[in-house]
């Protein structure tokens, strides 16, 4: 399996500034209800091992991604695994990463929403993906949905 890990890490990163304390931010994106919310999962344990399952029709194909809570640092990160598979054929043959890092700064939170790995996979269907999930992350607008939700519930 040829991977291009000679090749630069292929991440994708959005950034966006809640206005909103970090502690406030992290009860949302750290909690069961607020990652069903935003990032749609049938399934979130919001815990370290704790299970993921999204199930989702786009572009025409019915998927199913499947991870693990690997990182659960409140109220500073969050990061599972992200494993996809078009329904009735393989799964990535490896995970990728998707991370929700906090930052408290003037004014707010930053919110980073990484996802990466991508590099990990065969090379043909790294560049393929890569490519869909930065154009369906940015697309999407999360951040933006995320912040009108948060701020909405700022007292």
């Amino acid at each position: 399996m040829d991977s291009v890990s000679d090749q630069q890490a292929m991440a994708v990163r959005l950034e966006r500034v809640i206005k909103a304390p970090i502690d406030k931010v992290w009860a949302y994106v750290g909690s069961e209800r607020g990652i069903k919310e935003w990032i749609g999962p049938k399934e979130f344990r919001a815990e370290l091992g704790g299970e993921v399952f999204i199930d989702t029709v786009h572009e025409g194909g019915h998927y199913h991604i499947r991870g693990k809570v690997v990182t659960y640092d409140p109220p500073n990160e969050l990061a599972f695994t992200w494993n996809e598979q078009e329904v009735g054929k393989d799964p990535w043959p490896v995970d990728t990463t998707l991370r929700i890092v906090l930052t408290a700064v003037a004014g707010g939170t930053r919110v980073s929403l990484i996802h990466e790995g991508f590099e990990k996979l065969p090379a043909a269907l790294a560049r393929e993906q890569y490519e869909g999930y930065q154009r369906g992350w940015e697309y999407l607008n999360d951040l933006d949905k995320l912040a009108a939700t948060i701020e909405g519930m700022v007292d």
